[in-house]
């Protein structure tokens, strides 16, 4: 592959990552390998990324601010908090059902603990949790950090159990878009109202838009059948309830 010595070497290492990563698999990753593909010295690597921990955060990273950017595009400035989380919840769904190759990555990421260290530093991530507090008068009852674990913990157990064909299903993503506003006390009316919006807003966004990686994509199998995705949904309910009844759910909901 063929690159400019300086400044652009780190964005090509880190552009080749992300297509070895689709391509081979996270886990599958080392640094021989990667400089093998990219055909660089593998020490330029980790020069630029003391680690593949480094790595794969800031890959993460960057798939998320592209996850924002798609959205931003098809959404109008005025929003609700509620209305904003719902929307990035179903197209990141979305995005991840249109793609075998980019869910199996993010859920190897995910699955290796990286989603925990990076999730706040995302631009927006923070400021976006933390005006549901001000937007809804909402009692700030617990540490930053703990509304951070909660919802990355929910992500990890949703991401395992996640099929192509359950976005397609409202149930799942009404109930996984709603563990997080719930457990802060959102009223229930605001949370049906922002999913009814961002289902509208979603369904007129076009993932191939999306720019994370605009190389092949791979070909979706077809979709499990619905005894099978039934039991995937009450597994993954049964899970997310216990952790969330552990953490603590606000009195009267």
């Amino acid at each position: 592959m063929n690159y400019k010595k300086g400044s652009d070497t780190k964005e090509v290492i880190l552009r080749g990552s992300k297509e070895f990563f689709l391509e081979n698999g996270f886990h599958a990753a080392t640094y021989r390998k990667l400089g093998a593909y990219l055909e660089i010295n593998p020490n330029l690597i980790s020069y630029h990324f003391s680690s593949k921990k480094v790595l794969a955060e800031t890959v993460l990273t960057d798939y998320f601010v592209a996850e924002s950017r798609l959205l931003r595009e098809h959404m109008e400035e005025a929003f609700s908090p509620m209305l904003k989380y719902a929307a990035q919840n179903r197209i990141h769904y979305k995005i991840l059902a249109s793609d075998e190759k980019l869910l199996r990555f993010y859920a190897d990421v995910v699955s290796s603990d990286f989603l925990r260290d990076v999730f706040f530093s995302i631009p927006g991530i923070q400021d976006l949790h933390m005006d549901f507090f001000e937007y809804y008068g909402l009692e700030k009852k617990y540490p930053v950090a703990y509304y951070s674990a909660m919802e990355t913990a929910s992500e990890c157990e949703i991401v395992k159990f996640f099929q192509p064909s359950l976005y397609e299903d409202d149930q799942f993503l009404d109930f996984v878009g709603s563990i997080y506003p719930v457990f802060l006390g959102v009223p229930e009316e605001e949370i049906e109202k922002a999913f009814r919006q961002a289902k509208d807003i979603c369904e007129r966004i076009d993932v191939k838009e999306f720019s994370f990686c605009r190389h092949v994509r791979g070909s979706n199998e077809p979709g499990i059948n619905k005894c099978k995705k039934a039991a995937v949904f009450v597994q993954l309910k049964q899970r997310l309830f216990g952790f969330w009844f552990c953490c603590g759910r606000p009195k009267g909901r």
